[in-house]
C-alpha cells in the first residue's frame, strides 16, 4: 500500500538524561561491575563494566538511588501492544534494536487519514531527529515487504515525550516519584485504573500512592498485569527533565572530548609504535 512518509520532530525531552545530577551514591548489590565516572563536582555517569552495551547509573541530586538500570537494547517490554499492533511491533522491533535503539510503542490510528506512529529510544533514554530519521529509513522498506496495514497510512518515528508510556521496568524505576496513570488487565481491590506517584518496585510489583477519600492509600500492582501505563506532565517532572536534560548535554560534550582525547592518543601510539629506525653511517675522518 502507498505510505506518506515524515519524520516527526523529537521533542526536547526526547534527549533523555543518561546522567543525573548527584552528590551522593547509594552503594548497590551490583556495585561489583559498576563504577563511577566524575565528570565535574555533581555530575556522574555509571558505567556497567559487563554485556556489550554499557550501562547508565541514574542517580538523583537527593543521593538516594531511585533507578538503576543497566540499559540494554534487549529489555522486554512488560507493557506490549495487542492485534494489528502488536504484529508490527513484531515487524520492526528487530530491525530498531540492531540499529542500537528500543522500541517503546507502536500505535496505529486514523489520525490525518491514517498514521503509524513508532515510538523509540536509545537504551539510555536519549534519542534527536537524525535517529529518528535513520529508524525511519530501515523500517521503511520492511514495512512495504511486509505491509502490514491494509490502508494508506503515515509513518511517524518519534520519542516517548516526557509523558512518555512507560513499557519497561526500568522506565518504572526512572519514574519513581512522578505522578503515572495506570491501567490494569486485571482489577485489583475491584478497579482497573489508578492514578497516583510511583513510590518505588518491590519484587514484580509497583508500588502506588494515591489518595481516596482524603486518606493516602497505597496499591502494589503487579507488573505483569499492568496494560497500559503513562507518566503524567507536572511541573515536578518537566523541572527535572530539564535538568536532565541540562546535565545530559555537559555529559555528553564531556564523554565525546574524551572519545576524541582516547582516539588521538591512539592514533599517536600507532604512529610511535610503527615508526621505522634508520642507521646512519658516519664516515671516518
Amino acid at each position: 500500500m502507498p505510505v506518506e512518509r515524515s519524520h516527526a520532530a523529537a521533542d526536547a525531552s526526547a534527549d533523555r538524561a543518561d546522567a543525573v545530577a548527584a552528590r551522593d551514591i547509594a552503594t548497590t548489590a551490583e556495585s561489583d561491575y559498576i563504577r563511577a565516572i566524575t565528570l565535574n563536582d555533581d555530575l556522574f555517569v555509571g558505567v556497567g563494566l559487563r554485556g556489550p552495551l554499557l550501562s547508565h547509573l541514574i542517580i538523583r541530586q537527593t543521593g538516594i538511588l531511585r533507578a538503576l538500570a543497566e540499559a540494554d537494547v534487549n529489555e522486554p517490554r512488560i507493557v506490549v501492544e495487542t492485534g494489528t499492533d502488536a504484529r508490527i511491533a513484531q515487524i520492526v522491533a528487530p530491525v530498531i534494536e540492531e540499529l542500537g535503539f528500543r522500541l517503546v510503542r507502536v500505535k496505529v490510528s486514523a489520525r490525518d487519514g491514517g498514521t503509524l506512529q513508532v515510538m523509540a529510544e536509545r537504551p539510555d533514554g536519549t534519542i534527536d531527529v537524525d535517529d529518528c530519521e535513520e529508524i525511519s529509513r530501515n523500517i521503511s522498506p520492511v514495512l512495504d515487504v511486509a505491509d502490514p496495514i491494509a490502508s494508506a497510512y503515515r509513518l511517524e518515528v518519534s520519542s516517548p515525550g516526557m509523558d512518555r508510556p512507560l513499557v519497561r521496568r526500568t522506565d518504572f524505576e526512572r519514574a519513581v516519584g512522578h505522578v503515572a496513570k495506570i491501567e490494569m488487565a486485571i482489577a485489583v481491590g475491584g478497579r482497573k485504573r489508578f492514578s497516583g506517584t510511583i513510590a518505588g518496585i518491590e519484587g514484580d510489583r509497583l508500588r502506588l500512592t494515591y489518595e481516596e477519600e482524603d486518606a493516602d492509600v497505597e496499591a502494589l500492582l503487579r507488573l505483569d498485569d499492568i496494560a497500559d501505563a503513562r507518566l503524567v506532565l507536572t511541573d515536578d517532572l518537566i523541572r527535572d527533565q530539564l535538568r536532565a536534560e541540562k546535565k545530559a548535554k555537559k555529559a555528553r560534550k564531556e564523554a565525546k572530548k574524551a572519545d576524541r582525547a582516547d582516539r588521538a592518543a591512539g592514533r599517536r601510539k600507532h604512529g610511535a609504535g610503527s615508526g621505522t629506525a634508520t642507521e646512519t653511517e658516519t664516515p671516518e675522518s
